[in-house]
Parts: structure tokens; sequence; C-alpha cells
């Protein structure tokens, strides 16, 4: 459970730079598909700067482009089978900054 709750965390920070509603849509699916699979697999091609994660083993039959560096995949059912990130270095690296700098706003803004 601790393992759910905590990739559940990472996409959200991944996916800090979509719309509200473009993250809690993901989020929702994300966390109805980790309660579904058993394994998750996290896999970086380094030659190609893709992230990708894949959450069942299913054949993919639609994607859809959640920003240009990141895309959805699903199955024939429209589950969420996997997400890809391209450029993952760069977009992971200003998704991070983007949230510190947020956080130490914040901070400031509590002192």
């Amino acid at each position: 459970m601790k393992e759910e709750i905590k990739m559940t965390k990472n996409f959200e920070a991944l996916l800090g730079k979509m719309t509200k509603e473009q993250r809690e849509e993901i989020n929702t699916r994300v966390q109805n598909e980790l309660s579904k699979m058993k394994k998750a697999e996290l896999n970086y091609f380094e030659k190609e700067d893709i992230l990708h994660l894949t959450l069942s083993e299913e054949a993919e039959t639609k994607s859809i482009e959640i920003n240009p560096h990141v895309t959805a995949e699903f199955n024939i059912n429209r589950e969420l089978i996997g997400i890809e990130i391209s450029s993952a270095s760069s977009f992971l690296l200003d998704s991070l900054w983007d949230s510190i700098q947020a956080k130490l706003k914040d901070a400031d803004c509590e002192d």
C-alpha cells in the first residue's frame, strides 16, 4: 500500500505542468490501475531519454498526448496501462524544480 501511495505522489509531481482537471483525471485513473495491478515496471531508455511506466502487459490500443512530453497509453477497455515521458531528464528536472520553487514560496508565506 505504501508503494502505491509513493508512486501516486511521484506521478503528481511528474504531471505538475498539466491543468488541475487533467492531473485529477490521470491521478484517479492511476490510482484505479495501481489498485488492480500486481507489479509496475519503470524503465529508462538513456539513448532516447524516455521514461516508461508499464502498469499492465496488455496491448495498447490508444494513446493520448497529455502534453508534449507525456503520453498516456490505454488498453481496449480504455484502462490506463502505461505512461511514457519523452525528454525525461529535462522534463523531470523542470517539473521538480517548479515544485521545489512552489514549496519554497509557500514556506516563505508561512513564516
